[in-house]
């Protein structure tokens, strides 16, 4: 696989701007100052692929102030070849495989499935967890190539076993129950040679006709080559029958088609005299509403006239009406304005009272409000002393709280200050478990190896003694099948007392761990007392201010009574000086209106007089009216019929021409009618009955025949293709003869060497495994040589995972190493696993300089340009050594707040 891009947004120190970073084939290297962002692309590739996230939280990977944030890794499969990206966020449930190709989204219906096709095209193992891979392989975290390395022998083989596949050998190289039973094994390869001499005979007796069945095969190859050629015969001269059929039959459709028109327009000629028959009958209508529509115009033009006439009179009449609406107006008008006059003299009166009597109560107003803003003053104080007691009955309590949980701290510390020589047991118990396991250990290996001997002696036929190789009489197989039988009570027994020592220890342990764990959090606990004690004096100090403030109040409340005493002998002069002034502002204008409504009274009055002139003039209009409106319903019934017929007559020419057309369109149809049986008679002349007859006859005959001959023709290849794929299994079965009598040799072989190992193989699974770990360890010997440029130095992973360095004849276990020797020794052995192991040919290195000095870090550089088996390497380092590894340098930097 590789992978081309990831892109990032609102991830960490990475904004909302969608960051895209591109990688390349070969080495990678992703550099820039601490802090600049570099390992969270690496991150974000472990999320996106590997399923792994190496904070707490996903909220801990969104940058801060954000809700969520999103990933976009787009690789090329190890399965298919082709590009998909896969985007997944951070904060939100939301995890998609899209089709770079297509854009299309991939479906998956849940987590499950995403991270099946993950494994298929990343190159993983179905059984094998994507976050493993990355954590301790592909992905190693930064700070964390030397953990695993420090960790007891128990845990390393927790870590290293699954990693290298060794526990698939667990059934090999154990000693246990678990070991394979090399005479089952013996057993059932004879089984198995068996079985191939069966078949070889079988497969012998199956091929002994191939020849004849190759000849049947030539004669049915030859018939259907015949039938093939009948059939392409028949099939031309039927495409011509049909072609013949096709043009007969248009014929006939033609002659069809004709005598259908020619009906259709007997159809019309026959409506088409239905409407010269009406066409008639309109006309006569027209002609006598025109005759009664001439007699009457005359009355019809008289009342038109008359509605004219009565349309003025009726505009004369709305002009006097409104006149009329315009002079009750004025009336009422006089009479409002008449009763506002008397009104503003009794305001006028009003104003000049109520302003005398506020000039009286001015200053005693003034006083009034002097004392209730100090009374105002006073209360507010009351209300803070009541607020301070409350706060000070709080801080009280806040005091006494700080108080207990000082001392309750305090008390903690003593205690745990106790349990500081239980904590220091630790190491010591522990060296004191692997010893009791190793023993267990042991004595399960010597338990199973006695078990095996017995059975061997138990199922020999010629038994030998296990220990000087002599033979062995009954007498003496049964004393040392009792003898080895006593030694496997007695080793169980041993083993028994040692577990219940173990258990007993491993609870002393978990006191020791516990009591450790406690000691650990002594520095914090200390630091928490100091600021306990800080709280206390600081609640002290607020108690004190609190009671301060609430004496200096208490001295303003005593002023209470004598202020609400002279208030009291006041009354209230405000009041009283509000509601004149009230008074007066109502009534202060009245003079001004006065003056004002007296003239617009007067105003009115002439108004009054001169719409009653005006309607002098309309005297006698309702007498006229009536008069025009008697002649109007006496002319009403001429007028409207007059109406009624006017329509009629007017589509006088209209249907005259109207009849005139249909006569016209009838004459013309006929004449259509007999051109189409002309034609007709021509084309039934050409079309000949018995041709076509014949010729459906025999291209029926055909498509008859032909069905037939394609069904043989077909029956002939089935059998061909029977008859061929029989002889390719019958040569495939020749072939396979072949391959079984060389099985049956081998295993012959097979069954020679299972005794072999039988008898001189004690635990071929252990050596298995170490093999594998010796080549890891021989090219991580050779890797950190190159690191640390220094021949002399040796490198050893040993099978219980140890690491071991000698220099100068002195080993060296890996607590023991310094850090910049921790850490060449760890890269180069993660290095060689993965160069040994791995078939993830992508892999990510976070700060692997970390402790290595100038001349080691150049060395590291070389080596990593180097490396075979890797598609992709990608460095990730604030060191700028590695921007000489490769042309794709990616410098990351941090610009306002945001990685660029």
């Amino acid at each position: 696989m590789k992978i081309e891009s990831v892109q990032l947004s609102d991830i960490k120190s990475y904004d909302d701007s969608g960051t895209e970073i591109e990688l390349t084939e070969g080495v990678n290297a992703v550099v820039g100052q601490n802090g600049a962002g570099k390992s969270t692309v690496q991150e974000a590739i472990g999320f996106a692929l590997f399923d792994h996230l190496s904070v707490s939280s996903q909220d801990s990977f969104v940058r801060n102030g954000e809700s969520s944030g999103w990933v976009r890794v787009t690789f090329v499969s190890n399965k298919d070849g082709k590009r998909y990206t896969v985007e997944r966020y951070a904060g939100r449930s939301r995890h998609r495989i899209i089709d770079a190709e297509t854009n299309e989204k991939l479906d998956f219906s849940a987590k499950a499935g995403r991270i099946r096709w993950l494994k298929e095209h990343l190159g993983v193992p179905k059984t094998t967890d994507l976050d493993t891979v990355w954590k301790s392989s592909v992905g190693v975290p930064q700070n964390e190539f030397i953990d695993d390395f420090e960790r007891t022998q128990a845990q390393r083989e927790d870590v290293f076993d699954p990693l290298l596949d060794l526990d698939v050998y667990d059934e090999v190289s154990s000693t246990g129950k678990s070991r394979p039973d090399l005479l089952a094994v013996k057993k059932s390869l004879k089984e198995e040679k068996n079985e191939l001499e069966q078949e070889v005979e079988r497969l012998r007796g199956e091929v002994e006709d191939i020849d004849e069945k190759e000849e049947k095969q030539n004669e049915l190859d030859s018939t259907v080559e015949s039938l093939n050629e009948e059939i392409s015969e028949k099939e031309d001269r039927l495409e011509e029958l049909e072609e013949r059929e096709e043009k007969l039959e248009e014929l006939e459709d033609e002659i069809s088609e004709l005598q259908s028109s020619i009906d259709g327009l007997e159809d019309r000629i026959g409506d088409k005299r239905q409407v010269v028959e009406t066409a008639k009958e309109e006309f006569e209508d027209a002609k006598e509403a025109k005759e009664q529509v001439d007699e009457l115009r005359e009355q019809y033009a008289e009342y038109q006239e008359k509605s004219e006439e009565l349309e003025g009179l009726k505009e004369r009449e709305d002009e006097r009406d409104e006149i009329q609406a315009e002079l009750s107006s004025v009336q009422q008008d006089i009479s409002g304005k008449t009763k506002a006059v008397e009104n503003l003299e009794k305001a006028v009166e009003k104003a000049g009272d109520a302003k005398e009597r506020m000039k009286e109560l001015e200053d005693a107003k003034e006083r009034q409000g002097e004392l209730e803003e100090k009374l105002d003053d006073i209360k507010d104080a009351e209300e803070d002393v009541e607020k301070l007691r409350v706060e000070l009955r709080d801080k009280r309590k806040d005091l006494q709280e700080r108080k207990d949980e000082y001392e309750e701290l305090d008390e903690e510390i003593e205690e745990i200050e106790e349990l500081k020589p239980m904590a220091e047991q630790l190491d010591s118990l522990q060296e004191d478990e692997q010893e009791l396991r190793d023993d267990i250990s042991a004595k399960d290996a010597r338990i199973q190896d006695l078990e095996e001997s017995i059975e061997a002696l138990e199922e020999a036929e010629n038994p030998v003694c296990p220990t000087c190789g002599q033979e062995l009489t009954g007498g003496e197989r049964a004393e040392e099948i009792e003898d080895r039988r006593g030694e496997v009570q007695s080793l169980k027994q041993e083993k028994g007392g040692l577990e219940e020592e173990l258990s007993d220890l491993l609870d002393d342990i978990d006191e020791a761990e516990e009591a450790n764990e406690q000691v650990a959090r002594l520095g914090d606990l200390r630091e928490r007392l100091s600021g306990k004690k800080e709280a206390v004096d600081e609640s002290e100090e607020e108690v004190s201010e609190l009671k301060k403030q609430i004496r200096d109040l208490k001295e303003e409340v005593e002023q209470k009574e004598e202020v609400e005493a002279e208030l009291e002998e006041l009354g209230d002069p405000r009041s009283e000086y509000q509601q004149k002034k009230g008074v007066y502002q109502n009534n202060k204008e009245a003079e001004d209106d006065l003056a004002e409504a007296k003239s617009e009274l007067s105003d009115f009055k002439e108004s009054e007089q001169k719409y009653e002139e005006e309607l002098k003039e309309f005297k006698g209009l309702d007498g006229e009216i009536e008069s025009v409106e008697d002649r109007l319903e006496d002319l009403q019934e001429d007028r409207d019929k007059f109406l009624e017929k006017k329509e009629s007559a007017e589509k006088f020419d209209n249907r005259k021409e109207s009849l005139e057309t249909a006569r016209g369109e009838l004459h013309d149809l006929k004449q259509d009618k007999n051109g189409k049986e002309d034609e007709l008679e021509d084309l039934r002349e050409k079309f000949d009955e018995e041709e076509h007859e014949e010729v459906i006859g025999e291209a029926n005959s055909l498509r008859e025949e032909i069905p037939g001959l394609k069904a043989t023709r077909s029956e002939k290849k089935a059998r061909l293709e029977d008859l061929t794929e029989e002889l390719e299994e019958l040569r495939e079965k020749a072939e396979k003869l072949e391959d079984r009598e060389g099985e049956a040799e081998r295993l012959e072989a097979d069954i020679s060497f299972v005794q072999f190992l039988r008898d001189t193989v004690e635990d071929a699974g252990g050596q298995m495994a170490e093999v594998l770990i010796q080549e890891i360890s021989d090219r991580a010997d050779s890797l950190f040589r190159q690191l640390r440029g220094r021949p002399s130095e040796e490198l050893e992973w040993r099978k219980d995972y140890q690491v071991v360095v000698t220099e100068n004849g002195e080993d060296k276990e890996f607590e023991k190493l310094s850090g910049g020797e921790k850490m060449g020794a760890a890269l180069a052995i993660r290095l060689a696993i993965l160069n040994v192991l791995s078939d993830v040919d992508v892999v990510f290195l976070d700060e692997p300089t970390t402790n290595l000095d100038g001349e080691k870090r150049g060395n590291l550089v070389d080596q990593i340009q180097n490396l075979p088996s890797f598609e992709q390497l990608t460095v990730v380092s604030h060191d700028d050594t590695f921007e000489s590894l490769t042309e794709n340098a990616i410098t990351l930097q941090k610009q306002d707040g945001a990685t660029r």
